[in-house]
């Protein structure tokens, strides 16, 4: 049995993927959770691309999507801490691996612009 976590340990560490409190790839979602908790429009949409914001098929105002993402992110973790989240940027297809008390959760793909990340899906 130790033999067997010993090598799933080095195989975790050999493949590089590891999970991380704090990402510079995060702080996109990270702007999110915190705006769902303070509500915060200009924090929220500041973590999208410019792609996202100025798509003219979105009918939704800035608002309503707040809002409609605080029942969503509510209804799937329930009274969340940001610490609760844990992270992996896979470079080569540009997405967050976002974890949720150790369990991937959510895969989203980011881009940057201005020298920050930005979440590029809504």
């Amino acid at each position: 049995m130790r033999y067997t976590v010993t090598a799933i340990l080095i195989l975790i560490s050999l493949i590089g993927f590891t999970q991380e409190s704090h990402i510079e790839q995060s702080q996109p979602f990270e702007n999110i959770l915190l705006a769902l908790k303070i509500d915060s429009v200009p924090l929220f949409i500041e973590s999208f691309s410019r792609r996202i914001i100025e798509d003219k098929k979105e009918k939704m105002s800035w608002e309503n999507r707040l809002e409609s993402g605080r029942g969503k992110f509510q209804e799937r973790f329930g009274d969340y801490e940001l610490t609760d989240f844990t992270y992996e940027f896979q470079k080569g297809n540009s997405m967050l691996i976002i974890y949720f008390k150790g369990e991937m959760t959510i895969e989203m793909p980011i881009v940057k612009e201005n020298r920050k990340w930005r979440l590029d899906i809504h």
